[in-house]
């Protein structure tokens, strides 16, 4: 599908993306507030409540009205938050996107947060934290993040702490909405049967008078402090965390930083996994990981493994970061890792909901409208040496954190 989307910003702040695809009858549309997780300061958690809150009702309907309107339309509509944005998204027929818009619109714009609701999700997210504590993986995740970012809030737990949602008002939650929740953050996306006229004509009737500015957020800098941590945990299994700084998704570096993660630990044939679990039979679970982040990211890997097979599984681990640095790429290997990065990311945009989803991220992290062409250039252009100097800068000292039994 040809790639024709059309963008407009609004006086009060407000930026639409349209992408007009006529050969599906549904319509997709996401609604960005960038911000997110990164923005609850002493408070960690209170993002994740904001969002769980705010299909609970608006000045329109309540939570009843809101799930009975989706449902007769057959429609699907969520909320989510994300370190670096809040998210809306909502996907019907053709027929149905204003109505779906007005709705998801109201949740942005005019969420109520009644009492009852607010507790009651306090409660479920309260017990969704402890539940978390009981998973190695994420203990062990807990334990190693600080090092990653000491104050930075990309250091806190994805859910937020215990302490802190144990301790959150209804009030503290409305006030974090008033903060963050303004018409110079907003960032809506659509794509589907769509005329873009009928769109602009749309979220100007429902966002063009809404006034407000968030203030500035500035981010502590990251602070990466080398750590060797152990967290006792009864699980049959332990788990072998090793984490690095990484580039931001906005830095030229990012785009061989991602080609080394593909590699070393993406699927049956990245390195990690031929060597900890096909030769060696070491690890149960293997992986690695960079999330796609604004203001600076991180390469985990992580690997499950037996507790005899502890300290073995983390020298290979690490002896596998080590080869990346002292040891170019064969071609083979080179020309496998490309191919395979490149049909991902085309894989990454088939449906209208994969389309709004990507231009509504690549706005709200602050990238170029062709980011999309632009990162499949930089892929065929990147060389295995571009891989090892990456390799060389971010993953000279790694932190390590073990979850499970000694």
């Amino acid at each position: 599908m040809s790639v024709n989307f059309q963008r407009r910003v609004w006086p009060n702040g407000p930026i639409a993306l349209v992408l007009a695809n006529p050969t599906t009858d549904v319509v997709a549309g996401r609604l960005f507030v960038v911000g997110g997780s990164r923005c609850d300061g002493e408070r960690p958690g209170i993002g994740q409540l904001l969002a769980a809150v705010l299909t609970r009702g608006t000045t329109t309907a309540n939570a009843r009205e809101i799930a009975d309107a989706v449902e007769s339309l057959g429609a699907g509509l969520g909320t989510e938050v994300q370190p670096d944005y809040f998210l809306v998204r909502f996907k019907g027929v053709s027929a149905d996107w204003p109505a779906l818009l007005r709705l998801a619109g109201d949740l942005v714009q005019w969420p109520t947060f009644p009492a009852t609701e607010v507790e009651l999700e306090r409660r479920l997210l309260l017990e969704a934290v402890q539940q978390r504590q009981t998973q190695p993986f994420a203990a062990a995740w807990d334990a190693l993040r600080p090092h990653l970012y000491g104050a930075h809030p990309y250091g806190q737990p994805e859910l937020g702490t215990a302490e802190a949602i144990a301790a959150l008002s209804r009030a503290e939650v409305q006030d974090h909405y008033r903060r963050w929740f303004q018409p110079d953050r907003l960032i809506v996306a659509l794509a589907g049967r769509l005329e873009p006229e009928a769109v602009w004509a749309q979220i100007d009737q429902q966002f063009g008078d809404w006034r407000g500015t968030a203030p500035p957020f500035p981010l502590p800098a990251r602070r990466f402090r080398p750590a060797d941590a152990w967290v006792d945990h009864g699980h049959p299994q332990n788990w072998v965390l090793w984490g690095w700084p990484a580039p931001a998704i906005a830095q030229a570096d990012a785009i061989p930083f991602h080609l080394l993660s593909v590699g070393l630990g993406d699927g049956p044939s990245s390195r990690l996994f031929v060597e900890l679990r096909e030769k060696r039979g070491l690890a149960y679970d293997v992986a690695a990981t960079f999330p796609w982040r604004a203001a600076g990211s991180h390469l985990l890997a992580y690997a499950s493994t037996a507790p005899a097979d502890t300290e073995t599984t983390s020298t290979v681990l690490a002896q596998e970061i080590e080869r990346w640095q002292t040891e170019p790429l064969p071609e083979w290997e080179w020309q496998m890792l490309q191919s395979k990065v490149l049909g991902q990311h085309a894989l990454r945009c088939q449906t209208n909901g994969q389309w709004a989803q990507a231009l509504g991220w690549r706005e709200a992290m602050g990238l170029p409208l062709p980011w999309d062409r632009q990162f499949a250039q930089a892929i065929q252009e990147a060389t295995p040496q571009d891989v090892q100097r990456v390799a060389q800068t971010y993953l000279r000292q790694g932190s390590r954190a073990i979850a499970g039994s000694r």
